[in-house]
């Protein structure tokens, strides 16, 4: 008596969201979740304009076939004809084969122009924050007073450091930052750095832009800009303030944005792109509305969208 072996039965493929752009190009994804997150990661952006607090239909997408869960945790199906439902609202649960539609008036608009020309109205910093002095013509154990004069300080108190050890040595140069505290020493060297490099940053709720400046002469050796990434949450101020509201942790998603999705990135290309090394950057000035300063510096923006 002999015995067939048995083979083994191929497995089903597992289910896939299907996703359909405006341009009607699919992408597939393999992993549940919220249907704004993976469109999002999708590149496709969802307009939350209400915060994601479903009042309104700016982020409407289509069922084509399979199923949703709602808000309340019910399933939402196709059954031959395509359902709208609010993408802030539903999530993919990974158990059935499912196709969704998003149409170009649900995604969050990012097509405006970035400004890639600027004008400085004056040629240089008038008391740059970075400043390097030579004291080769000053007297040992007058230097504190020969800086003090240079920063225009009106008393060598006020200059915080120690310069006393270098005085008489071959050290002559001393380099001075201007800190919440004041002026402060932070060397002393043999050689003069010829050639500080600093960095001029507008964060604009749309576009960040980004100047790389000759800090002795004012010359801009370079400039770069890109979308704010912050985009993708929202594209106007009071969204960010709202989404800040409702999820707290927005914070820091959009201070991460800006920081290592946008600002690094635009950095790293501008010095590449001359072979300039990083520590030439000495200073570093963003400017920007109050609503990116604070999500700049990972400060809750959300108190100034309350009346």
């Amino acid at each position: 008596m002999t015995s067939k072996a048995h083979k083994p039965q191929p497995q089903a493929p597992a289910p896939r969201l299907c996703i359909l752009g405006p341009d009607q190009t699919p992408q597939s994804c393999d992993r549940a979740g919220r249907l704004t997150e993976l469109l999002h990661a999708a590149e496709l952006p969802l307009n939350k304009r209400c915060g994601e607090r479903g009042t309104c239909q700016g982020c409407q997408v289509q069922l084509v076939e399979g199923t949703l869960l709602n808000a309340r945790g019910e399933v939402v199906s196709a059954n031959g004809k395509p359902v709208t439902i609010r993408g802030c609202e539903a999530s993919w649960h990974g158990e059935t084969a499912t196709t969704i539609r998003v149409p170009a008036r649900s995604l969050l608009a990012q097509t405006p122009q970035i400004v890639d020309t600027f004008k400085l109205n004056i040629p240089r910093a008038d008391n740059p924050i970075w400043q390097q002095h030579d004291m080769a013509e000053a007297q040992p154990g007058a230097w504190r007073s020969r800086l003090a004069q240079q920063l225009n300080l009106t008393d060598a108190s006020d200059l915080h450091g120690e310069v006393m050890a270098a005085e008489g040595s071959s050290s002559r140069f001393v380099t001075v930052e201007r800190w919440p505290q004041g002026w402060t020493v932070m060397n002393v060297s043999t050689q003069r750095d010829d050639a500080p490099l600093g960095l001029a940053i507008d964060i604009g709720t749309t576009t960040v832009a980004v100047l790389l400046v000759e800090l002795r002469t004012g010359r801009v050796l370079g400039r770069a800009t890109a979308m704010n990434r912050q985009a993708t949450i929202g594209d106007d101020v009071l969204t960010r303030i709202n989404a800040c509201l409702v999820k707290p942790r927005t914070v820091q998603v959009m201070q991460r944005q800006v920081i290592e999705q946008t600002l690094a990135p635009l950095v790293e290309r501008l010095l590449a792109e001359r072979d300039i090394e990083p520590r030439r950057v000495k200073v570093m000035v963003a400017a920007g509305n109050t609503t990116m300063l604070h999500l700049l510096a990972g400060l809750d923006p959300s108190p100034m969208g309350v009346a």
